[in-house]
């Protein structure tokens, strides 16, 4: 299984103040018990183990993320790989392309990226 959450704050936005005091408040511990009552998994073992008792699969994911899990750097720039692909794929995740029309702006990038 690979995962990935992420967020990111628009250059562009005229709210960069309120985005960022959401993207601070996104990693503390009620925003991770909110996200774990909502039914999410929350990255913090802490708030895992404090809420088996809600939710009994956290005992198994602590367990197997603690025996089995690891991040794996992907190689150079994979940052800059994965936001190139986040750009030029999600016209294509909110209807406004297609996916061949994407695939091949996406080729593209990556090879940019690899020179």
């Amino acid at each position: 299984h690979v995962h990935a959450l992420a967020v990111g704050l628009n250059k562009f936005s005229k709210k960069q103040a309120a985005a960022q005091k959401w993207m601070k408040y996104l990693a503390t511990v009620p925003a991770m018990k909110n996200y774990a009552a909502a039914g999410g998994v929350p990255s913090m073992p802490e708030i895992l183990n404090t809420m088996v008792s809600t939710n009994a699969s956290f005992a198994n994911i602590i367990t197997y993320a603690g025996k089995y899990g690891y991040s794996e750097s992907a190689g150079a720039r994979e940052f800059d790989i994965y936001a190139k692909l986040a750009e030029v794929l999600s016209p294509a995740w909110v209807g406004q392309k297609t996916a061949d029309e994407v695939a091949s702006v996406a080729d593209a990038a990556l090879k940019s990226l690899r020179k």
